[in-house]
């Protein structure tokens, strides 16, 4: 096949998705109308746990989509991905020739049912990527009912982008790895209003929350560089916050004995800073990638009040009704003065119960009374 400029672009496009994953859907999209397929799709699978988890997939499927596969049909699909063991990196293998192997059909297969009933799929087909003893990948092509073998030039077409989609799943296996498995989690994490991060040792973030993903967009302190690593207010606050998410790492590989750091992020905005905890994060074969040591980043946004209450600190710590009260009103964002001028009493009023407030729940100041405030609160939304 000619390769044109727009070849060498998408190749381009291939690479970049490691840093950017976000990039994965247009990449495949790109991919599916170069070989009339309806969908494209990354699936990964482990021959030492057996599982099947697509790290990414063109438009179609959506993110719903694709979790209600991993939940109903991904266990399914095993036996006939594993039939995928015996072709060569880049063979192209129908779906038909898999299904026979278990003695299906695609009339009787639940998992091609469900893609013929939701998205008129008819035809499969799969590339293998690789040919290591320990990882399965594939690239499966998804095709609509009723249309026709695919022609020379798309084949050409998928062969030729093949070694690049390889290479690139290699390069970015650990983190195409640890977000598919963290999906189930996030989706608990998304109802959880404090900024969740989890890191590599570098700082590069492998996921995060919905909350989190709002802070960055504030522009306003946290912030990713151009290989998705987390940054902060200055090259020198960034400097001490990896080495904070490095020691973390560290506690996790017995290389160090430190206890969870806890960091106050200044805004440009001079809004009230962003507090940060980073504790060790190690990984358990059941849950995240065998081996993994990271860091767990939860930021919070004092300004975003909507969620976070006292409402249990007086029972804890058996405040009085005049420091619950002004309790209630600091986490709402307001000055002493303010908060005198709300009660009707003198700011040294005011003062002597902060004074007294924060003796009672061994903080310091504002910023400990906020944080255990979401400790005690913790802001969620309720299933």
């Amino acid at each position: 096949m000619e390769v044109t400029q727009d070849s060498l672009d998408l190749i381009a496009s291939i690479y970049d998705s490691v840093l950017n994953p976000n990039e994965w859907t247009d990449v495949l999209d790109q991919l599916a109308d170069r070989t009339g397929a309806k969908v494209v799709n990354i699936l990964l699978s482990d021959h030492t746990f057996p599982e099947i988890l697509i790290s990414a997939a063109s438009r179609l499927f959506q993110p719903d989509d694709i979790e209600e596969y991993v939940v109903n049909y991904a266990e399914n699909e095993v036996p006939v991905v594993m039939g995928m063991s015996e072709a060569r990196a880049g063979q192209w293998v129908p779906i038909d020739d898999l299904l026979n192997r278990v003695n299906r059909t695609r009339q009787t297969d639940q998992t091609a049912k469900w893609l013929y009933q939701k998205f008129n799929i008819d035809q499969r087909a799969s590339m293998r990527l690789n040919e290591t003893a320990a990882w399965l990948d594939c690239l499966p092509y998804h095709f609509e009912m009723g249309r026709g073998p695919m022609t020379a030039e798309e084949q050409g077409q998928a062969k030729f982008f093949h070694p690049h989609f390889a290479r690139t799943v290699e390069i970015s296996r650990p983190f195409n790895l640890l977000q598919v498995r963290f999906q189930a989690v996030l989706s608990a994490l998304d109802r959880f209003h404090i900024g969740t991060f989890i890191l590599f040792e570098d700082g590069t973030v492998v996921i995060k929350n919905r909350e989190a993903a709002r802070i960055l967009e504030l522009k306003d302190g946290l912030g990713l560089d151009a290989s998705n690593r987390l940054t902060v207010t200055s090259d020198e606050a960034t400097g001490l916050f990896r080495r904070s998410v490095k020691i973390a790492c560290e506690t996790v590989n017995a290389q160090n004995t430190a206890t969870p750091t806890l960091l106050t992020i200044d805004r440009r905005s001079m809004a009230e800073p962003f507090m940060a905890d980073i504790a060790p994060l190690g990984g358990t074969e059941d849950v995240l990638e065998r081996g993994f040591k990271g860091a767990l980043v939860l930021v919070i946004d004092p300004t975003n009040r909507e969620h976070v209450s006292s409402r249990g600190m007086n029972l804890l710590y058996q405040l009085t009704e005049a420091e619950d009260a002004v309790c209630e009103l600091v986490l709402q964002g307001l000055g002493n003065e303010e908060i005198a001028d709300s009660r009707n009493v003198s700011p040294g009023t005011v003062r002597s119960q902060l004074k007294s407030l924060y003796a009672k729940t061994d903080t310091r100041n504002r910023v400990g009374l906020i944080r255990l405030a979401h400790t005690i609160n913790i802001p969620i939304d309720q299933a």
